[in-house]
């Protein structure tokens, strides 16, 4: 990753994500925390440094717990992460929301590498652009969008304008201003 570009990812997430130091279900009812990153299954909650409301560091076994209560809790989907903090016990410290922001970027990084083999030459505008894209479709990214990947991979920054909208504004109100920065960073390439 270029210079720069994990620490705008991390600033463009906050703003369209929040920073959740709890478990909360997304708008499909996926168990998710922090800069929105999914916890699904919950085997992949267990690891989370979280705490209780006494500040005692919980076991794995007590974060999975805390993960279930939220699943269970359907209704919170449609509430928002507000309704699941009455729900959720165990809390998140910033640093480490921070690190595992960090350590996702690095894994969807490493994925969006097969599929943009000259990724450490693309330009930092294209890099956050492809990364805020997969942060919200995820790490199948270049087979749910072939005609961006391909623009992108032949370098035709007009066409990867065209073919980088991510559809849901409609029910998901982060994906606007998502959408909006993706477009603007490429739109700058075109213009470049």
């Amino acid at each position: 990753m270029k210079p720069g570009v994990l620490l705008a990812l991390g600033k463009l997430t906050r703003k369209f994500e929040g920073v959740i130091p709890h478990f909360y279900l997304d708008i499909k009812g996926l168990v998710t925390i922090g800069y929105g990153c999914l916890m699904e299954p919950e085997f992949r909650a267990a690891t989370l440094p979280m705490y209780t409301p006494g500040g005692i560091p919980a076991t794995p076994s007590e974060v999975v717990q805390d993960w279930r209560r939220v699943k269970l809790a359907r209704h919170l989907a449609a509430q928002g992460w507000k309704a699941a903090a009455k729900v959720a016990q165990l809390r998140m410290t910033d640093l480490s929301m921070e690190r595992l922001m960090e350590d996702r970027a690095t894994t969807l990084e490493h994925h969006l590498r097969k599929a943009y083999p000259q990724w450490d030459s693309l330009p930092p505008e294209a890099q956050l652009a492809i990364l805020l894209m997969g942060w919200a479709i995820g790490s199948d990214l270049a087979k749910k969008f072939p005609r961006f990947t391909n623009a992108v991979n032949g370098g035709n920054w007009h066409e990867a304008v065209r073919q980088c909208k991510i559809k849901g504004e409609e029910t998901n109100r982060g994906l606007k201003p998502r959408n909006e920065a993706i477009r603007n960073l490429l739109s700058e390439l075109a213009e470049g």
